[in-house]
C-alpha cells in the first residue's frame, strides 16, 4: 500500500500541478475512458482515501442529484417515458448527467486523494509555490489566510460543529484572537530531483493528451 510519506520527496507545489492536470485531463474523458477513470479513482479513493472520499461525497450529494435532475429533466431529446409527455425525461438528458455527474465524481475521489497524501501545511506551502510567477499578487498573505481556513476547518470538524457562511465570510475578515495571534511558519523547499522528474512526467502526458 503506497506510504504518505513515499510523496515527502515530491514539492506540494509538484503535487497541486500534478493533480490540477489530471482532474483537467479527467474532464474531456468520455465513454468507457470515463467509466474506466471513475472506476479507477474511486477504487483508490475507497482503498487509500476512505474517510476524506465519504466526507467529500457527502457534501457532494445535493450538487450531484441537481446536475443529475437539471440534465434528466431539462434537457431536449427523445423521451424516455413516452406516456409521460412533456414530463417525461429525456435519453440525452440522462446521457448528459451520466458525463458531467461522472466527471464531478472523478474530481471527487481525486481531491480524496490529494488531500489523504498532502498535509494542510504541504497544501498552503503549494498554492505559496504556484502564486511565485505572479507578483502582483500578496501570497504571503493569501498562504497566511489559507492556512488559517485550514487550520479553523479542521478545529470545527473535530467538534462536529458547522458554522454558517456568514459566519465564515465575517471571520476572514476579521479572525477572533486565537487565530490572529498565532505565528504561522511556512516551509518553502526548493525543487528537487524527484520534483524534475515528476513534472518531466507530466509534460509527457500532457503532449500525448493533446497529441
Amino acid at each position: 500500500m503506497i506510504q504518505p510519506g513515499l510523496l515527502d520527496h515530491v514539492h506540494p507545489a509538484v503535487r497541486l500541478l500534478a493533480w490540477g492536470c489530471v482532474v483537467a485531463m479527467g474532464q474531456a474523458l468520455t465513454g468507457w475512458g470515463l467509466l474506466v477513470g471513475v472506476g479507477l479513482a474511486v477504487a483508490a479513493g475507497l482503498a487509500l482515501a476512505r474517510e476524506h472520499l465519504h466526507r467529500l461525497a457527502r457534501r457532494a450529494r445535493f450538487l450531484l442529484l441537481t446536475i443529475g435532475l437539471l440534465f434528466v429533466c431539462g434537457t431536449p431529446g427523445e423521451a424516455l417515458l413516452p406516456w409521460l409527455g412533456v414530463l417525461s425525461p429525456s435519453a440525452e438528458g440522462l446521457s448528459m448527467a451520466v458525463l458531467h455527474g461522472g466527471r464531478l465524481v472523478l474530481v471527487l475521489a481525486l481531491l480524496a486523494l490529494l488531500l489523504e497524501f498532502t498535509p494542510a501545511e504541504a497544501l498552503v506551502a503549494g498554492v505559496y509555490g504556484l502564486l511565485k510567477p505572479f507578483s502582483a499578487l500578496p501570497r504571503e498573505r493569501v498562504a497566511l489566510r489559507l492556512m488559517l481556513v485550514l487550520q479553523y476547518a479542521e478545529e470545527q470538524k473535530g467538534r462536529g460543529r458547522r458554522r454558517p457562511w456568514r459566519e465564515w465570510l465575517d471571520w476572514l475578515e476579521c479572525p477572533d484572537d486565537d487565530a490572529a495571534s498565532q505565528t504561522l511558519t511556512l516551509h518553502a523547499a526548493p525543487l528537487g530531483r524527484a520534483d524534475i522528474a515528476v513534472l518531466g512526467l507530466l509534460g509527457i502526458l500532457v503532449i500525448l493528451w493533446i497529441l
